[in-house]
């Protein structure tokens, strides 16, 4: 089943070359909230991220904020105070570049400037070391927590808004609730998204990816990364190919690269940490729509292993090229209802048994399949498909990975 709590933009053609959402989303309020990515130039430019942040309550508030690097590194805290009922405006780009801390005495010299290499990917002057990569020259980027300090309820929402180069809005979206005891929050480690446009390699789109990792300081600038798996369906469900990505923190994708050969009107990401996908896009001549959600497991649910290993992400296992591999298709149903019908494919073709064909409430079964391992690197997709007696259809899916390894000699 389909949990729709993300991102849904529509764009549409403008003179001034930017974008605006069709309908601005209902806050939420938490204790915990995310801006994912944030881009300010530092050299001339108008990139820059603006934000909103607000209390719900009728109680004054204080707010911890924390600057994180795209390694997810924190590389500044502090407070600021949120009166009853205020609704407060800040800028990425006057922190950043001037060093206006709200509520704070101002950054100036050393710590203004370290906090700027730090941001821009360069190793700092002070100790030398990197604290995150550079995505573009004369660009701070990274991510930012805002936490309800002492034991408060959750009172705090808020929007950022992300510009590009030319000062157009490329992105506006409420801030993520990424509070873990809270049941609406909105991380997970599955999401879809679904495209609703011919062309898409025409249009100027990226992926905004955060993920729930923290890296290190380090003397050298190779990024630190994790791996995820993009796969993409067309229109019809027919499987196109997976991608392996290696994602930091906080990362902003490209679309136009996954959009070659035929249109793709389905995506999925699979990550092995809580993560959060959101969208934005620059340069839109044409109305596009574009909807963004966590696949929630609910209904039917599928969890594939190879020789053993839950390979979500490549490489997987290390596998004698001609030894026998074997897959196991766990298939559980968490629906309230019986589930029929009960289908179990593999993309690459190989022959799935189960069995048998049908799940009561909380019943799980195990299915299995054999092959001989393949040189190199080898990935496939396991797939389950069922209905209950109300006619809702489910589906769910798991990626596994091995790396198929040639004997010395």
């Amino acid at each position: 089943m389909l949990t729709m709590t993300r991102t849904r933009l529509i764009a549409c053609a403008c003179v001034l070359g930017i974008f605006i959402p069709a309908f601005a989303d209902k806050p939420h309020t938490s204790r915990e909230l995310l801006l994912p990515h944030f881009q300010v130039a530092v050299q001339g430019q108008a990139q820059d991220t603006q934000l909103t942040l607000g209390n719900s309550a009728a109680t004054d508030l204080m707010v911890d904020v924390e600057i994180f690097t795209n390694w997810g590194i924190s590389v500044f805290k502090f407070q600021i105070s949120l009166g009853p009922r205020q609704i407060r405006h800040f800028n990425m780009a006057d922190l950043i570049n001037k060093g206006h801390v709200p509520d704070n005495p101002r950054l100036i010299g050393g710590s203004l400037n370290r906090l700027r290499e730090a941001l821009c990917g360069h190793n700092t002057t002070l100790d030398g070391m990197y604290f995150g990569s550079e995505t573009q020259p004369g660009c701070a980027v990274g991510f930012v927590r805002f936490s309800v300090a002492g034991d408060k309820a959750p009172y705090l929402w808020g929007r950022y808004t992300l510009m590009d180069e030319d000062g157009g809005m490329v992105a506006n979206n409420p801030l993520i609730n990424v509070d873990m005891a809270d049941p609406t929050h909105e991380t997970c480690k599955r999401h879809g998204m679904r495209t609703y446009f011919e062309g898409m390699q025409d249009v100027d789109a990226q992926m905004v990816i955060w993920t729930d990792v923290q890296g290190n300081p380090t003397e050298t600038a190779a990024p630190q990364t994790r791996k995820a798996l993009l796969s993409a369906w067309d229109e019809d469900g027919r499987f196109i190919r997976s991608w392996n990505l290696d994602l930091m923190a906080s990362n902003r994708i490209d679309l136009d690269h996954y959009f070659a050969g035929p249109d793709p009107c389905w995506f999925e990401l699979t990550t092995d940490v809580e993560a959060h996908m959101a969208l934005q896009m620059e340069d839109v001549c044409d109305e596009l729509e574009i909807h963004a959600w966590c696949l929630s497991s609910e209904g039917l649910r599928i969890e594939k292993t190879t020789n053993g290993h839950d390979a979500d992400v490549a490489p997987g296992p290390e596998i004698p090229v001609g030894s026998v591999v074997t897959w196991r298709y766990t298939v559980s149903n968490l629906d309230d209802d019986p589930i029929y019908d009960i289908l179990v494919t593999d993309d690459q073709g190989v022959q799935v048994d189960c069995p048998k064909d049908s799940l009561q409430p909380g019943e799980s079964m195990t299915c299995t399949a054999s092959a001989r391992a393949e040189a190199c690197q080898y990935a496939n997709l396991g797939m389950v498909t069922g209905v209950n007696e109300n006619g809702t259809v489910f589906r769910d899916e798991d990626p596994s990975h091995y790396y198929g390894a040639e004997s010395p000699g």
